[in-house]
C-alpha cells in the first residue's frame, strides 16, 4: 500500500534518496551506504550537512528500504522525536552514534546479523535491547555449552562461582574471530567478556568478573560492572562495600571474605586512592590459614591469557604476597543477599523438545543469564520466545523487566513441516524486530499497534 500523506521534501544524498512526509515518516531508499557524518566541529560531511537534518525535531518514523547497505555514523543522531525505525535486510552495518540521543526510540526492526558499531544506540530506550546479542563465535563454542549446562540455584553468590568455573580454559584471541575462546596462542585480549563490556582488545580480568556477576542475574543496582580493578566504581551508588586488608579477619578486622567476593590486587607496595585503577581482579572462592600466612583460592580471567583457577599466599601482617611483589589492596563485597532485589521464576516450555531443567530464578533489573538449550529430534532450536508463535526472543544478555513469573517457549526450525505451524511468516534469513517478530520489509504504511503508530 502506497503512503498517502503529503511529501514535505525529498532529495538525494550520494547514492541514496530520501522523502519526508507530513505525518513524520522519513523514507530512505536507493542503493549503497548512507554516508558517515562527522561532528559539527569537524570537516564536511558533518551533522550539519545531513539533508534530512532540518527535520530532526519532526521525524517520528524511519523506514530504510532494500538496497541501502549501511546507516552512516551520526546519520540520525539527536532526532529527538524518533520513535520507530525499520531497516531492510540489505543493511549490513550501523555506524557509531548513528541513533545516539534518540530519547524516544522504542521500536526497532533490523536484520539479526547487522553489525552495530560502538555507541550506535547510546542514550536510547533500546540501548540494552540492541546490545543483547551473544557473538556467533561464543555461542558455537564449548564454553557456551558448558555455561548453559551449568546447574544454577538462584543464589547469586554460589552461581557466580559456578559460572566462572564453567569458563576455565577459555583463552583470549587476536581478533573478533576468536570469541569462541579456543585460540590457545592468542594474546590480543579479544574475549566474549570484553565484547560484552564494550572493551574487547584490552585487559579483561575485571570484565570477566563483571560478566560472571551479570550472568548470575545480580542487578547493577547492587554491584556495578567495571572495566578495571576500581573499588569505587564497582560499589558506587550500591549497597555493596569494599574493605582494606586491616578490615579483614586475616588482618585483624571483622569482615570474613565469602565466595563470590572480588579481590583487587596491586602489583606494587605503593599507597593507592580508593578510586584508582589497580592491577588485577580475581573472584574469591575460599581461604586456608597456613601459620603466619593465608592462602586465597580464586577463579580469574586474563591470567596467563586465559580463565583459570588460581591461588595467592599472603602474609597476614599486611596482605603482601610471599611469591612476588604486590598485595591485596581492596576486597569488594557484593551484597548478594540485598533484600531489595525482586526475584521471579522463569519456566521453560520446550514444546515437544526435551529440556534439562524446567525453570530458573531471575531478578528484575538483572539479566536473564544462561538459558538451557533443549533438543528435539528432526528440529533445530531457534531460541526461547515469550509466546508460542512470534513473541520476543530472549537470550542471556536480555534485561529482565518482568514483574511476575514468566513462561518462555521454544521455537523450532528444520526440515519437518511442523515448523510452519510455529512461525508461518518466517522466511530464511529474515529479520526480527526487538519483539522477535519476523518481518519481510514490504512497506504497508503506518498502522496503530498497542496504541502506537508503527511502520508496516
Amino acid at each position: 500500500m502506497a503512503h498517502t500523506t503529503a511529501i514535505v521534501e525529498s532529495g538525494t544524498c550520494e547514492t541514496v534518496n530520501w522523502s519526508f512526509y507530513s505525518d513524520g515518516l522519513l523514507i530512505i531508499g536507493g542503493v549503497g551506504d548512507i554516508p558517515d557524518f562527522n561532528k559539527s566541529s569537524e570537516p564536511s560531511p558533518n551533522v550539519n550537512d545531513r539533508p534530512w537534518g532540518k527535520y530532526r525535531n519532526k521525524v517520528r518514523y524511519l523506514l530504510v528500504q532494500d538496497g541501502v547497505t549501511r546507516i552512516g555514523s551520526r546519520a540520525f543522531q539527536s532526532f529527538a522525536l524518533l520513535e520507530s525505525i525499520e531497516l531492510a535486510n540489505s543493511v549490513g552495518s550501523i555506524g557509531v552514534w548513528a541513533f545516539q540521543n534518540c530519547y524516544k526510540l522504542e521500536d526497532v526492526i533490523m536484520p539479526d546479523d547487522v553489525i552495530v558499531e560502538n555507541g550506535a544506540f547510546r542514550s536510547t530506550p533500546v540501548e540494552e535491547e540492541v546490545a543483547a546479542r551473544e557473538s556467533e563465535g561464543y555461542t558455537g563454542s564449548l564454553f557456551f555449552k558448558s555455561l548453559c549446562e551449568t546447574p544454577l540455584t538462584g543464589n547469586f553468590r554460589t552461581d557466580v562461582i559456578s559460572i566462572a568455573l564453567s569458563q576455565v580454559g577459555y583463552h583470549e584471541g587476536n581478533s573478533e574471530a576468536d570469541y569462541g575462546g579456543d585460540n590457545t596462542s592468542g594474546n590480543g585480549d579479544y574475549t566474549e567478556y570484553g565484547r560484552f563490556m564494550s572493551s574487547s582488545g584490552t585487559a579483561w580480568c575485571s570484565e570477566f568478573a563483571s560478566w560472571c556477576i551479570r550472568m548470575s542475574g545480580l542487578p547493577k543496582s547492587v554491584l556495578v560492572s567495571c572495566n578495571g580493578a576500581n573499588a569505587n566504581t564497582f560499589t558506587s551508588g550500591t549497597p555493596s562495600h569494599y574493605y582494606r586488608w586491616n578490615e579483614l579477619v586475616y588482618g585483624g578486622g571483622n569482615y570474613e571474605p565469602q565466595s563470590g567476593d572480588l579481590l583487587l590486587w596491586a602489583w606494587d607496595l605503593d599507597d593507592h586512592e580508593y578510586n584508582e585503577y589497580l592491577s588485577h581482579t580475581s573472584i574469591f572462592r575460599d581461604a586456608v590459614i597456613e601459620g603466619d600466612n593465608v592462602v586465597f583460592h580464586t577463579v580469574e580471567g586474563n591470567s596467563g591469557n586465559r580463565v583459570k583457577e588460581g591461588s595467592y599466599t599472603m602474609r597476614r601482617t599486611d596482605g603482601s604476597l610471599t611469591t612476588r611483589t604486590g598485595r591485596l589492596y581492596y576486597l569488594v563485597a557484593p551484597d548478594y543477599e540485598y533484600k531489595g532485589v525482586e526475584k521471579h521464576r522463569v519456566f521453560f516450555d520446550a514444546r515437544g523438545g526435551i529440556v534439562n531443567g524446567n525453570s530458573k530464578t531471575v531478578a528484575t533489573g538483572g539479566l536473564y543469564g544462561p538459558l538451557p538449550v533443549p533438543i528435539r529430534d528432526g528440529f533445530q532450536f531457534l531460541g526461547w520466545y515469550t509466546e508460542p508463535a512470534n513473541g520476543k526472543r530472549i537470550n542471556m544478555y536480555h534485561p529482565v523487566k518482568i514483574q511476575t513469573d514468566q513462561t518462555l517457549f521454544a521455537h523450532w526450525g528444520g526440515d519437518n513441516a511442523a515448523i510452519q505451524t510455529i512461525m508461518t511468516s518466517c522466511k530464511p534469513h529474515s529479520s526480527y524486530n526487538l519483539l522477535g517478530m519476523p518481518i519481510d520489509h514490504r512497506y504497508k504504511g503506518l498502522v496503530v499497534e498497542n496504541g502506537k503508530k508503527r511502520i508496516r
